[in-house]
């Protein structure tokens, strides 16, 4: 494993660990989580198939410890029944995986009749409840949760039109396209959270890797918003830095 600090080019705390393979990541990032988990925690959770290796080694430890949890993001339309939608992968696959009760964590209402309100409702609520700890990921397109290219950093939980890139990259559930619409935590939301760890696993994560690492805020890439977070730990595989 190779690990390296860049807290002195930036002036911030932002550790980088590159790791052999995504399972080393997983498991690194699952002792992560473990290491912020108390009675008094809370956590942010990501959805998609970066980490569900994360989630399953997680599921060797038991309970995990915390006092509440929030998802990042939900396509608008889908009920919480919907296998495809992220309610579901949190009920099924991750309230299972951490023996959280079922509702426990927190996720938006993809089919409220307001939209708009149930955003407000959901910021508010991580506003009363602010995160310890959030899991994150990124897409080869940048964005982190669903706020896309060109996402402000002072963005809040809102609705958004998805990138094709990402319709595209979430199609194979739908068929060939994601929903056009989602809603997703913003940027400023996400930067609240006390501590982020960021996942990018593979070949088609080096680009947006590159560009956060590159030390420049850059709106097409949304990933860059994370530059100066105080403290911003980045788990990559060799994959996504070679």
């Amino acid at each position: 494993m190779f690990r390296s600090r860049l807290s002195e080019r930036w002036g911030k705390n932002l550790r980088l660990e590159v790791l052999g393979n995504a399972a080393e990541v997983a498991k690194f990032a699952a002792q992560e989580l473990l290491s912020a988990a108390s009675p008094s925690t809370v956590f942010g959770f990501a959805t998609g198939n970066t980490p569900l290796s994360i989630y399953k080694e997680l599921s060797n430890h038991g309970r995990l410890a915390c006092a509440s949890a929030f998802s990042l993001d939900e396509y608008v339309g889908l009920q919480a029944e919907d296998p495809r939608s992220f309610a579901w992968y949190i009920r099924n696959r991750v309230e299972p995986a951490l023996q959280l009760g079922a509702g426990f964590i927190h996720v938006p209402a993809g089919d409220a009749k307001d939209t708009d309100g149930e955003c407000v409702r959901f910021e508010s609520l991580i506003q009363s409840n602010p995160i310890d700890l959030q899991l994150l990921g990124t897409g080869r397109n940048g964005h982190i949760a669903f706020n896309e290219p060109g996402s402000d950093q002072d963005s809040v939980t809102r609705v958004v039109e998805l990138d094709e890139t990402t319709r595209t990259d979430n199609g194979s559930d739908f068929g060939g396209l994601a929903p056009q619409w989602a809603m997703t935590q913003g940027v400023a939301t996400i930067l609240r959270a006390r501590k982020i760890l960021l996942v990018a696993t593979g070949a088609a994560k080096k680009e947006p890797l590159a560009r956060l690492l590159a030390g420049e805020v850059d709106k097409a890439w949304p990933i860059t918003h994370l530059i100066g977070h105080p403290d911003l730990v980045v788990l990559a595989d060799q994959a996504a830095v070679d």
